[in-house]
């Protein structure tokens, strides 16, 4: 039922209840829609002015001065509540961070020693042999025998030629007697 002024409300109360209800129902769907379009032009003035700034700055970027010096326009691009905005989500990714490392502290770790890979076995070996002197080895005595020997090697380049010096170094144990 739609009433123009012209019109007369009608005297039954079922009926001016009915009305009511059925304007109160246009109203709170014409609210709705009120709401859903101050939102997207809520939306669209925030992409306008994200789009202005990036306007500016590229015409200043493209137009403005090249030396380091400061523009007028540069300050009045700076906002500081932004600013404070992202050094506050800063300190609190910071704050996160900090905590995740201090419990990651607290669990143990299993250290991996870092190796070198080997020198490639194509280039030539030259042994060089480093033992206890002679002096030494009569002061340990006779119960002292070698077992073997501990390598280290050692890139070398001599007129274009590349080569490897092996270090062999004598170990020596004691004899089980």
């Amino acid at each position: 039922m739609s009433f123009t002024a012209d019109n007369e409300l009608p005297d039954d109360i079922d009926q001016l209840n009915k009305l009511i209800l059925s304007q109160q129902r246009l109203l709170s769907s014409q609210r709705e829609e009120l709401q859903q379009r101050d939102k997207q032009l809520a939306k669209r003035d925030e992409r306008i002015a994200d789009l202005e700034e990036r306007l500016a700055l590229l015409l200043a970027k493209r137009f403005g001065r090249s030396s380091e010096k400061l523009d007028h326009t540069q300050m009045s691009l700076f906002d500081e509540t932004e600013l404070e905005q992202a050094i506050a989500a800063l300190k609190k990714e910071l704050q996160a961070e900090t905590e995740a490392e201090k419990e990651e502290r607290s669990k143990p770790k299993a250290k991996s020693q870092p190796k070198r890979e080997p020198l490639p076995d194509k280039l030539r070996r030259i042994d060089i042999i480093v033992d206890v002197g002679e002096e030494e080895k009569a002061r340990m005595g006779e119960d002292w025998e070698m077992i073997g020997y501990e390598d280290s090697e050692q890139l070398a380049v001599r007129e274009r030629e590349y080569f490897v010096k092996r270090y062999r170094r004598c170990k020596y144990v004691r004899k089980q007697g």
